[in-house]
């Protein structure tokens, strides 16, 4: 059951992170998950699995939350359960429960770093942004290549005007087929004009590649 079940996760991230396409992603995310539902539908990671599903890819915030509940209720020592319910409930601008959940999940598995990154996430909703820095901080040494990290310096540099440093995290997050290609268009770009600017270019020349091969709505 957990093999099945890993690989339907692996599917669902590979998703969110724009390495596949929802329509290819989709059939094997259900045909892996459902099988390890089958095999063992009393292991906590099964039903962070239908929660991940609900979440991410139905948008169906009451299944999802039953199904945290319900791998909460299984194993209360599962730290990624209670970040990744945390991150539903901040999806619905629910910060105080959201907390509580992080703070349980930080405490059980202090250098977790899923964990870790949800709740820097977290913090700079709540508009911590020094508690926010802290986290990424201990990311950045666990993980040196985790991708949220990559999201957060761009954001931290962009907002902060230390534009050479924020390209170089733009180009760390975003995901597509010939990736130097696009390095080396932001490279030229941002070398000719401006940060705003190679933002601009950089958007419609993903928006273009994206009609010949699969590039994420939300990387563009």
């Amino acid at each position: 059951a957990l093999g099945y079940g890993g690989i339907s996760l692996v599917w669902i991230s590979m998703k969110q992170m724009g390495l596949v396409s929802t329509e290819e992603a989709n059939p094997i995310i259900r045909k892996f998950h459902n099988k390890a539902l089958q095999l063992d539908s009393t292991n906590s990671e099964m039903w962070i699995g239908t929660a991940a599903i609900a979440t991410w890819t139905d948008y169906n915030w009451a299944v999802a939350e039953k199904a945290f509940r319900k791998s909460i209720s299984l194993n209360p020592n599962k730290a990624e359960a209670r970040a990744a319910y945390a991150h539903l409930l901040l999806n619905q601008n629910l910060i105080k429960e959201g907390r509580e959940q992080m703070d349980r999940a930080v405490l059980l598995d202090t250098l977790n770093p899923w964990v870790l990154s949800f709740n820097g996430l977290l913090y700079l909703y709540e508009g911590k942004v020094i508690s926010a820095s802290r986290q990424f901080e201990k990311l950045k040494k666990l993980e040196p290549n985790h991708p949220l990290l990559a999201y957060y310096l761009l954001n931290k540099f962009a907002n902060t005007f230390q534009y050479d440093q924020a390209i170089e995290e733009l180009k760390k997050v975003i995901v597509v087929q010939d990736e130097h290609y696009v390095d080396s268009l932001i490279d030229l770009t941002y070398l000719k004009s401006d940060f705003h600017n190679t933002l601009k270019t950089t958007a419609t020349t993903l928006e273009q590649i994206s009609k010949t091969s699969y590039v994420s709505p939300a990387t563009i």
